[in-house]
């Protein structure tokens, strides 16, 4: 007879993480304005870090493949993780890397464009569900008065394992970036000051 202890819950202990930021394995949103910097400076940490992230992009920005990355069209990317056939390969492909989708309005686009009942994050958590680590480029609702919100689903926002802000302002006619920490469980609140700037 089933009964609750079958169901308990049993502590698995904190996330293993890449560097000190980025949970390996889960789902990390990075959001910030358009121009901010989100991609290049996530890239830049991987490399830090000597890890080769696949980039998958549908932002067709060819100025990435200067970088130590693997960077693949996010449209055909799609095609074949959409195929009955050739999905599981993808997904072997993947398995243990870091992938960085560039950006979730545009795959969310490109998954209406193929009439699938897919969004972003479902692609995101199935990746992660595999053993592959994920960082979802989105970008950011600024309003008046309050704090920056991700353009994305909102439960999916509050419910990745790590969301991160990065804040792009001209202070005294210099850049200066700033990447707040607005989620990461087992850890505080923090901002880094110029996060990844040469």
């Amino acid at each position: 007879m089933l009964n609750f202890k079958d169901m308990a819950f049993t502590a698995t202990g904190s996330y293993i993480m890449l560097g000190d930021l980025i949970p390996k394995n889960k789902v990390t949103l990075l959001h910030g304005k358009s121009g901010a910097g989100k991609t290049l400076s996530i890239i830049k940490y991987f490399e830090n870090l000597e890890i080769e992230p696949v980039l998958i992009d549908f932002d067709d920005n060819i100025s990435y493949s200067t970088r130590k990355i693997i960077h693949l069209d996010g449209y055909k990317f799609l095609d074949y993780y959409l195929s009955d056939k050739t999905q599981e390969e993808v997904l072997d492909l993947l398995k243990g890397k870091v992938v960085i989708i560039d950006t979730y309005a545009k795959c969310n686009l490109a998954l209406e464009e193929r009439e699938v009942k897919l969004k972003t994050q479902d692609v995101a958590t199935k990746l992660s569900d595999y053993g592959i680590t994920v960082v979802v480029i989105a970008h950011s609702n600024i309003f008046a008065g309050k704090a920056p919100e991700p353009d994305t689903d909102i439960v999916f926002a509050n419910h990745v394992a790590c969301r991160l802000f990065l804040n792009f302002k001209i202070v005294k006619k210099k850049p200066e970036i700033q990447l707040i920490i607005e989620k990461l469980r087992n850890k505080p609140t923090d901002i880094i000051e110029n996060w990844m700037r040469d």
